[in-house]
Formats: structure tokens, C-alpha cells, sequence
């Protein structure tokens, strides 16, 4: 069964399948990721002295505020301790000595903040939105730029596990791999059920969404802002989402 989805005067069809990013999209997320910059990068600079402004700056702060766009709201641990890493290079250490600063010095920033699912509360009106789809018979996932343990953490937690067929974090499918976002396409969801990729929309806060959307070649990418206090623009959104009851679901 198919569903008709709206947003802001904008319809789209025929839609099969539904795949959520997590982090500012279905989870809030914005605190945590501000006090995880800071302290990765305190750390950091404890040990390597200098280097806590150029990182922060490089994770995406400006002016004491997280751009949602930066890497630290974006990217990948991986693609993090990678950024971070270059910086501690320029130093004069070596390439493996500076992963490995950095990766203990992200763990240790881990073990301040505890369980990310607990500091990374559902946002007001996606349970809501979650279970309009589901009664829709919409088949649902999500993917995120987090780990699949961390995506799989906050679903139980919050008791919407069941609503999702599909819970994928970055060592899954890398949404900013075209070859790894196809193959996710070509082998798991057809798992569950035989697709026409025309009936995937993506619903996500980041242009990392659209590009998911565009490697499947997915009917399109609702581009949400509700998590952030400042307004910004998604470019490629088929449709912009302010808060989740901006987007209904039609029988």
C-alpha cells in the first residue's frame, strides 16, 4: 500500500517507502552535538595546545553557535577524528599517532557526556508523525551519518523501534557514497519488499540527505529545520519541512 505525502503545498505520490535521517531529524540533537564539540576539542587542546580554536571552527562553530551544516552535525565520527587528526598533524607528529590522539581523546569527551540516546530526545511531533505513516502501511527506515549501535540505542529507547524495518547508521550505508547508497538499495530494501525507487522519499536536515535521495534516485528529499533555532536553506529539498505537522499523510 501506498501513501500520497504533503508539505508545504508540495505532493508527493505514490510513496512506498519513507527513509528518516536521525540526528536533528528525528532526534534532538543540536545540545549534545555542541557539547561534543567542545569537549573533543578541549581534550584535544590539553594535550596538543593550540589547536582548540582551528578545531572548533573545522567541527562547524562560529560565533559560539553549531552551524548545522558543519561536520560535527553532518559528518561521521570517522570523517571527525579524520578532520581532527589533520590539525594534529601540522604539529609534527606522525599520521597513526595523531588518530590515535585523537580517537582517545573523542572517548574520553564519550565518557563525559554518557549515553547519546539519553541526551538526544525524540523532537516534538515525530512520534506522531512516525505512527501516521505507520498507519498508513508506509514502509519505514532510517538512515544516519551515526553508527547502526546508536541509531538501533535511541530507537529502543524511545520505543519507536517497531515502527522501522530498516535501522542503518553509517557503517551500514554511507549516504555520501553513491556505490554504498545503491548497493543499500539493490540488496536491503528489496530484502523486505520489491521496490521502484520513484516511491522513496527522504526526510533529513542536511544535504547529505539530499545526496541519499539523489543516489537512489529517490522521488525526492523533504528538507527539515525544526531541530535548529536558526533558519537555513537545504538546496536540492524538494519541499522544506519548520516543524513535523508541516508534513501530512494522505490515505
Amino acid at each position: 500500500m501506498v501513501c500520497t505525502i504533503q508539505c508545504q503545498g508540495v505532493t508527493f505520490e505514490d510513496i512506498d517507502w519513507v527513509l528518516f535521517d536521525k540526528d536533528g531529524t528525528l532526534a534532538q540533537s543540536s545540545a549534545f552535538l555542541y557539547q561534543l564539540g567542545r569537549l573533543r576539542s578541549r581534550f584535544l587542546d590539553a594535550q596538543i595546545p593550540g589547536v582548540q580554536d582551528p578545531l572548533l571552527m573545522a567541527f562547524g562553530f562560529e560565533d559560539n553557535q553549531l552551524s548545522p551544516q558543519g561536520l560535527i552535525a553532518v559528518g561521521s565520527r570517522a570523517e571527525n577524528e579524520v578532520a581532527a587528526a589533520a590539525y594534529v598533524a601540522e604539529t609534527g607528529r606522525g599520521w597513526v599517532e595523531s588518530l590515535e590522539i585523537v580517537h582517545n581523546a573523542f572517548a574520553e569527551a564519550d565518557a563525559n557526556l554518557g549515553p547519546k540516546q539519553e541526551a538526544t530526545v525524540p523532537i516534538d511531533g515525530v512520534k506522531d508523525l512516525v505512527r501516521s505513516l505507520t498507519q498508513s502501511n508506509t514502509h519505514l527506515g532510517i538512515v544516519s551519518s551515526d553508527i547502526t549501535q546508536n541509531v538501533v540505542a535511541f530507537a529502543q529507547h524511545y520505543g519507536i523501534a517497531d515502527h522501522f524495518e530498516i535501522l542503518a547508521g553509517v557503517d551500514t550505508v554511507d549516504k555520501r557514497d553513491r556505490a554504498a547508497c545503491q548497493a543499500f538499495l539493490q540488496t536491503t530494501l528489496p530484502n523486505i519488499k520489491p521496490l521502484d525507487s520513484s516511491r522513496i522519499i527522504v526526510i533529513g536536515d542536511s544535504l547529505a540527505d539530499i545526496q541519499l535521495a539523489q543516489y537512489i534516485d529517490a522521488v525526492g528529499c523533504i528538507g527539515v529545520t525544526w531541530a535548529w533555532n536558526t533558519p537555513y536553506a537545504i538546496p536540492g529539498a524538494g519541499a522544506i519541512a519548520s516543524t513535523p505537522s508541516d508534513i501530512t499523510i494522505l490515505a
